[in-house]
C-alpha cells in the first residue's frame, strides 16, 4: 500500500495558475499585494507546484505498483524538497516586486478588520486568521523528510525552489487574470 502525504498545493511552475481562493494565494496578493502588510510570523514554506505533484503522484504510483508484495507498504512526503524559511519567503516576496511592511500578527489583523477595501478576500478569512494568530501553542509544525522520496523520483527531483522567480509567475498569472489589484 503507498500512503502519500502531500503539502500545500501550489501553482504550477509553467504558467503559475493558481486559483486565487487558496488562502496562501491570498496572502500574497491580497496581503501583501492590497494591504502592503504580511506578518512578520509565519511557518517556513514548502509549496509544491501542482503539475510537480500529480507527475510525482503518477510516477511513484506506476513505480511502485510494480513492487507491491503482501504487507508492503510505502509513505510518500510531497514537499517541495526546497523549503525556505518564513523569512526567505518575504524576502522572495520583496524580490518579486512586492513593496509591503512586515508587522505583528495583531496588527495584520486589525488592518484586515479595518480596510475600506471590502473587496479584499481577506476579510472572509478574518476569523480564521485569528484564530491561528491568537493560538497559544506556537510550537513548530512537523517537519517532514523529503530525501527518500526525492530519490526515487524523477519528477521531485526536478521541482523548482520557492523563490521570486516562481513567485513571479504566481504574481503574472493573477495579474493577468484578475487585473492589477493583485500587484504590487
Amino acid at each position: 500500500m503507498n500512503i502519500f502525504r502531500v503539502g500545500q498545493i501550489s501553482g504550477d511552475s509553467q504558467n503559475g495558475v493558481w486559483n486565487t481562493t487558496e488562502m496562501a494565494a491570498m496572502m500574497i496578493y491580497a496581503g501583501a499585494g492590497q494591504l502592503k502588510k504580511m506578518p512578520n510570523t509565519g511557518q517556513d514554506v514548502n509549496w509544491i507546484p501542482v503539475d510537480v505533484c500529480s507527475a510525482s503522484l503518477v510516477e511513484l504510483s506506476l513505480t511502485s505498483s510494480f513492487k507491491i508484495s503482501i504487507g508492503d507498504q510505502r509513505v510518500y512526503h510531497l514537499l517541495n524538497p526546497h523549503d525556505i524559511t518564513y523569512e526567505d519567503y518575504l524576502n522572495s516576496l520583496r524580490t518579486a516586486g512586492l513593496h509591503f511592511d512586515c508587522v505583528s500578527p495583531k496588527e495584520f489583523l486589525d488592518t484586515i478588520l479595518t480596510t475600506k477595501d471590502t473587496t479584499n478576500p481577506l476579510i472572509k478569512l478574518s476569523p480564521f486568521l485569528e484564530q491561528i494568530f491568537n493560538k497559544k501553542d506556537k510550537s513548530k509544525s512537523t517537519k517532514y523528510q523529503t530525501v527518500k522520496t526525492v530519490e526515487k523520483c524523477q519528477a521531485l527531483q526536478k521541482c523548482p525552489p520557492i523563490d521570486s522567480n516562481l513567485i513571479k509567475l504566481y504574481l503574472n498569472y493573477w495579474k493577468k487574470s484578475h487585473g492589477s489589484k493583485h500587484q504590487n
